[in-house]
């Protein structure tokens, strides 16, 4: 399964609603030493359970939703010069 597969396959198993609650926890947390919530890890685990996927780690979960939900497009990671004042 693609990774856009199962974004769309896991949006559908747990609603839009819940899935954009899934990607908020993801975007706010650090790939490192994070993990999700309680109930999103029970969701989780229902759903590679349900579609054989190995994605187990927060770390691996992390890196799958690394992605703009609303524009469909990867993040990248860059830089971005601050200017203050004027």
């Amino acid at each position: 399964m693609e990774i856009s597969d199962i974004r769309k396959t896991f949006e559908e198993f747990v609603g839009t609603e819940r899935y954009l609650n899934f990607l908020a926890t993801i975007c706010c947390s650090n790939k490192e030493n994070s993990r999700l919530k309680f109930k999103q890890e029970l969701e989780w685990e229902k759903f590679v359970s349900e579609y054989g996927l190995g994605y187990k780690t927060y770390q691996e979960i992390w890196s799958l939703f690394q992605y703009c939900h609303l524009h469909q497009v990867e993040l990248e990671q860059d830089h971005a010069e601050i200017i203050y004042g004027s």
